[in-house]
């Protein structure tokens, strides 16, 4: 039951922001396609998501969890498409969820954003 343990792993996330006075979803998934993001070795620049930065955060379980629950899903695009999106009740038109300019759109396998003419995507 990969599904049970991903969302179990996923609820230990959100808690540990909870924790650390981050309530608001979507800074949440931001911070989690950044975290997702350095997973896959890309260098996060003024063009991609954010981190939420806080001493009480605990980034490191934060992280083990992430890639647990990652190869759980069968990698970080799959999981962020299924799993972390849905947890966001602030979904645009179009099935877009929006962080400022920022734009993520599920792709089914990848996960992208669009900021201008730049496009970053995570492929298994």
């Amino acid at each position: 039951m990969a599904g049970e343990n991903i969302s179990s792993l996923l609820n230990e996330v959100w808690a540990a922001f909870r924790r650390a006075g981050i309530r608001d979803d979507l800074h949440i998934t931001e911070t989690i396609a950044a975290l997702l993001l350095e997973q896959k070795d890309v260098t996060l620049t003024k063009d991609l998501p954010r981190k939420e930065k806080t001493s009480d955060l605990d980034e490191s379980t934060i992280r083990e969890n992430l890639q647990q629950a990652s190869e759980a899903a069968g990698g970080s695009g799959n999981l962020f498409d299924r799993y972390v999106l849905f947890r966001l009740s602030d979904m645009r038109p179009g099935g877009q969820f929006g962080f400022g300019l920022l734009s993520l759109r599920p792709m089914g396998g990848n996960f992208n954003e669009r900021r201008g003419r730049h496009r970053h995507t995570i492929c298994e």
